[in-house]
Order: structure tokens, then sequence, then C-alpha cells
């Protein structure tokens, strides 16, 4: 069986995780940051349609971005996401392989999505992610226990959806403080960037960088 991280085995070392008998605590799911700071954050996904525009943008607004590319377009354009996520605060993360339903997978297959994207983004960019964005959201008691296993200590969705033109806010009112926003890129990122950070505006909040509320 091929299997990365952890799994059902221990104590020994592979891909840079070491687990000394049982197997780790869970990673934690979370959509928000608890935080009484007046910040919100900003995560992008996949990262097929890399535009000047939100590049651009990213960089005359110095927006932390927390980027989850997958590991094809990461390899094929890894300059720009260095661009990107080169104001501080920023990170990159991990989106699995295949963008597959991982609820639909065994624990192992699972933890060879998670572990193997998280090691190609550590080969090209140079840092381990410590985040895992499940795709579409979906994730069971398998997904969170295979992260921890490759090393990942969160797994995360969001509070908010602007990608696409889109403005949805999935509780009541304006952003809140510690929101987490999802967008993706494509050729509308650079609009639905400045439409996200005029509701961050409106909230009287401020982007801020993932990597430094959680830990």
């Amino acid at each position: 069986m091929y299997v990365h991280g952890w799994y059902q085995q221990g104590p020994f070392s592979v891909d840079d995780v070491r687990v000394d008998g049982p197997a780790p605590a869970p990673a934690v799911a979370t959509g928000s940051v608890p935080t009484n700071d007046k910040v919100v954050f900003f995560t992008v996904d996949d990262g097929w349609q890399r535009t000047p525009e939100a590049e651009r943008f990213i960089a005359d607004h110095r927006l932390p971005i927390t980027a989850f590319p997958l590991p094809m377009p990461a390899a094929t354009d890894p300059d720009f996401f260095r661009r990107v996520t080169a104001v501080p605060g920023s990170s990159v993360q991990d989106h699995s392989v295949s963008h597959t339903d991982l609820s639909t997978l065994p624990l192992e297959r699972q933890q060879v999505e998670i572990c193997d994207a998280r090691d190609s983004m550590t080969r090209v960019f140079g840092t381990t992610p410590t985040f895992f964005r499940p795709p579409y959201f979906t994730w069971n008691a398998d997904t969170l226990q295979a992260a921890a296993n490759c090393g990942i200590r969160t797994v995360l969705t969001a509070d908010a959806d602007f990608s696409w033109g889109a403005a949805n806010i999935w509780h009541p009112g304006l952003l809140q403080p510690g929101d987490v926003v999802l967008m993706h890129w494509t050729d509308t990122l650079a609009s639905d960037l400045q439409r996200a950070l005029a509701a961050a505006d409106a909230a009287g909040l401020k982007p801020a960088g993932l990597v430094d509320y959680l830990r």
C-alpha cells in the first residue's frame, strides 16, 4: 500500500513526519479564526487562471494572501505564486493533489492526497504547509486524521465566498472579525478582491495573514 505520513504504524519517520506511539490528535476544522482583532483573512484556491490584474491588485493594496494552489499549477508557474504571496503574512498552503471530494475516499487515500500536496508545496516554495483546504469544503473524521498524520494542524473552510462575482457571507450581517473569505485564481479575481476588500472596509476590518493568527 502506498501511504505517506503516519498510518497505523509507529514509531517511524517518513516525509518529515515523525510519530512515536499512537497517531497524532486529529487536525482542527474551522471556517473562522477566534480573534477580537478587526481583521479578515483572504484565501485563494486552485491556481489555473493567473492574471496580471489580480497580481497587481494584491501588490498595490499589499494584501496578505493565503494561497491554496493545486500542485500542477503551482509547479507550472511558481514565480507567480511567490509574487502574490510576497506581502508579509502571506503563505502557500495545501489543497490536495487532484481536487477530489476527500469524504468519498478511505483514510489512506486521503492521506496520500494531503501528504503529496504538502510535499509538493514544500519542494517548490521551501516552506511546509500547516493548513489544509478541503476541495468543495467536504471532509469527514478521516480527513482530520489524515491531515494530522501529514503534519497539518488546521483544516480550513470559510465564512464567505467572493469567487466569480459572488458576495456570499454565510452568517447574518457584515463580515465579522476572524472571518475567512474564499476566492479562486480566476479571470474575475481582481474584481473579486476589490469587492472583498470593500466588504471588509464596510465592516471596519483589515486583511491579515492567517499564519500570524493560526499557529
